[in-house]
């Protein structure tokens, strides 16, 4: 499982980019998201790795699926599935993601639509 922090915590300093490797290279920008009651929650969407850690690499071996996360926040830590998927165009692969809470069944909807469809844009 990875953990992730959303940036502009004001009590948990974020570290650097996660660094996703996909079957067609590397991705870190931001390439997932918060998403739902997290968001709304974490005031934020964008996540970070935690800090002091080395760039953490995460491997997907598929062209799309679903991972745990660890999310911390300055009000907790809470497991959340992260729904992601590559888009493909102009000769190159996108990864997008969205990282859910458990119980928030609109946003999986929302988030496993957008995983069926590929879609680029959020």
């Amino acid at each position: 499982m990875i953990t992730v922090i959303p940036d502009y915590q004001e009590n948990v300093p974020h570290g650097k980019q996660i660094k996703w490797v996909g079957p067609h290279g590397e991705h870190t920008i931001n390439p997932a998201y918060l998403h739902g009651s997290l968001s709304d929650k974490a005031g934020f969407d964008i996540v970070y790795h935690p800090p002091g850690r080395h760039m953490q690499e995460v491997y997907l071996n598929a062209e799309s699926g679903e991972m745990q996360v660890e999310v911390v926040m300055d009000a907790g830590h809470t497991v959340a599935t992260l729904v992601w998927w590559f888009v493909y165009g102009d000769n190159r692969a996108t990864f997008r993601g969205l990282i859910v809470e458990p119980g928030d069944e609109r946003s999986f909807e929302y988030a496993r639509q957008a995983q069926a469809e590929r879609r680029e844009f959020l």
